[in-house]
């Protein structure tokens, strides 16, 4: 959180009336899904800030926009969950329900990168 603070604060002066601030967030700032304190605390902290800086900034015309990607089926979704802990393989690899109902059992695909 403190470089998307310390970005922000730095590049404003130099932002003209017409631009825009982007930022990731991500769906763990409003699950509670456990093992994602931490990440999920950071993410809700970039939510908020979004919010502020949109209002702090309208009116010099620069628009504050916060992009939240879905899920995409990478290695932290197989068998070891956020904490590193080994998850039982006798069960199918599921994430746990708050992340089920949150992508509604759609994830997208890693797509290898281009040029």
């Amino acid at each position: 959180m403190t470089g998307v603070f310390r970005t922000i604060q730095v590049a404003a002066p130099h932002l003209r009336e017409g631009s825009s601030v982007i930022l990731n967030g991500s769906v763990h700032a409003v699950l509670g899904a456990p093992g994602y304190s931490a990440y999920a605390a950071s993410k809700a902290a970039v939510r908020a800030i979004t919010r502020v800086l949109a209002a702090e900034l309208a009116p010099r015309g620069i628009r504050v926009n916060q992009v939240t990607p879905g899920g995409t089926s990478t290695p932290i979704w197989g068998r070891c969950g956020p904490t590193g802990r080994r998850q039982r393989t006798d069960q199918p690899e599921r994430p746990p329900p708050a992340l089920r109902r949150a992508f509604r059992g759609r994830r997208g695909r890693p797509v290898p990168r281009l040029g």
